[in-house]
């Protein structure tokens, strides 16, 4: 896991990237996994006072993988496993500027075909898919 606040000169500009890495294992059929970050994921932006920040400036998710592309889709294929990299860049809003903030990865959602997702896979222990925290001063 990682996370980095990134400070540009100005007002209420600085954001945070934060980015977890994890290995997924296809069992009994293919794994399809939306390309599109806000089909294929729920993860919440936790403050260090243990709050989930529910509204932001921007918020913005995306996926790479090394696995097979098909459609719109991630395909790993059934007993094999491909590597996943979740990235979230966030700008807090004015009044939530000046703390500290992590990514906490909680579902995967795919499905067994070029399909909606129908099921998902839980991030647990949840403490293993979240990043550090990261101070955003503005």
């Amino acid at each position: 896991t990682n996370a980095q606040a990134i400070s540009v000169s100005g007002n209420d500009n600085d954001y945070a990237t934060f980015e977890v890495i994890i290995d997924l294992e296809a069992f009994g059929g293919d794994m399809y996994i939306p390309q599109d970050a806000d089909d294929a994921l729920t993860y919440e932006i936790v403050g260090s006072d243990g709050d989930v920040i529910t509204t932001s400036t921007s918020e913005s998710a995306i996926i790479t993988s090394s696995a097979d592309e098909e459609g719109d889709y991630f395909v790993i294929r059934e007993d094999s496993s491909e590597e996943f990299t979740f990235r979230v860049t966030f700008d807090p809003s004015p009044s939530d500027e000046g703390e500290s903030y992590k990514f906490q990865l909680l579902t995967v959602r795919y499905s067994n075909s070029e399909a909606a997702p129908n099921r998902s896979w839980t991030a647990h222990p949840a403490g293993d898919y979240d990043t550090q925290f990261v101070y955003i001063n503005d």
